[in-house]
């Protein structure tokens, strides 16, 4: 057990990195009465469109000022802790991949579509037997929510209705916002059309040239946050948003993101060398969790992210067992 909270408490020595400030350009336009903002995306050139991973929840703010990006808002839908029926804890059943790692609690899609960019940087819809199913290997990024607005132009939301899943707070004249991709993959639309209603979307959108569009999360979650303030300001801290960054900052993703799966290999290994039993393993496993949490106040920039992605990656471990009671 010592040496497995070494390699905790090595984090510590970690060097830090610095913020320094991105400016992100948003588009303002209008069809009919609709107002829209937009962020366009160009994936071919230094655009990168990354979906982080939160393993509770927090403000938009300490993530960007922790993740250095250009620019980001909300993301998928998730339970929150002051929703009675989500027994006083945050958590999401969403659909969600991260540099190739998957999050997801379920294999099956069930309604859900997802929004998927390819390690080419190229956006297509999954779902697990509808659509492109034999392409989930080819995912490096996604995003899973309900409902699908469009497919291939068309609209999807009567496939909703007809399952009852939209519910009451969904079509009412509120913003609503949306991530889609163009008739060229590489290039994605995403924000918000305000003060809009569910059955406008599929109309509004195909007019700014959307193909495939996947409804977002808004409500007491929306937000935007770029060039170090809140464009619109949150009501609830959030889980798991939908990033731009560059290529620069997400190659240094990518490594933050080996080294904190590295870790978590050998701590694993370390644990099943003390013990074969599984009921044992759960509970170092979550003690090695709780020191992490303690550590995660204590740290900034690349150590906190570090140790978020080891402490999702060891949550993964025992999903299996406490799937989120």
């Amino acid at each position: 057990m010592k040496k497995i909270l070494f390699f905790i408490f090595f984090f510590l020595f970690i060097r830090e990195s610095f913020a320094y400030e991105y400016s992100r350009k948003d588009y303002s336009t209008s069809i009919w009465t609709f107002q829209i903002r937009l962020l366009k995306i160009d994936l071919l050139w230094d655009d990168r469109l990354v979906i982080w991973i939160s393993d509770s929840w927090e403000s938009l703010s300490s993530l960007v000022k922790r993740y250095n990006w250009k620019a980001w808002i909300e993301w998928a839908f998730f339970c929150p802790k002051d929703y009675t029926n989500c027994w006083w804890k945050n958590f999401t059943s969403a659909d969600r991949y991260s540099y190739w790692e998957n999050f997801s609690r379920w294999e099956d899609t069930g309604d859900r579509y997802v929004f998927a960019i390819d390690k080419d940087s190229l956006a297509f819809l999954y779902h697990s037997s509808k659509l492109n199913s034999e392409m989930k290997d080819e995912i490096y990024m996604w995003i899973g929510n309900h409902p699908l607005i469009l497919k291939d132009w068309q609209s999807m939301l009567e496939y909703y209705y007809d399952r009852w899943l939209i519910d009451k707070k969904m079509p009412i004249n509120q913003p609503k916002t949306f991530i889609c991709s163009t008739s060229k993959p590489w290039e994605i639309l995403m924000w918000m059309v305000k003060y809009a209603h569910m059955d406008d979307l599929p109309t509004v959108l195909s007019e700014i040239w959307c193909v495939n569009a996947l409804n977002l999360d808004a409500g007491l979650t929306l937000a935007f946050y770029n060039n170090w303030e809140y464009y619109v300001w949150p009501w609830r801290d959030m889980m798991d948003a939908v990033i731009i960054t560059d290529k620069i900052w997400d190659e240094k993703n990518k490594k933050i993101v080996n080294l904190a799966q590295n870790y978590k290999k050998t701590l694993i290994s370390q644990i099943n060398n003390l013990t074969k039993d599984k009921a044992k393993v759960d509970i170092i496993l979550q003690n090695v969790i709780d020191k992490i949490d303690i550590l995660l106040d204590k740290s900034k920039w690349n150590r906190k992210t570090l140790l978020i992605l080891l402490k999702n990656d060891l949550m993964k471990e025992l999903w299996e067992t406490i799937a989120y009671k």
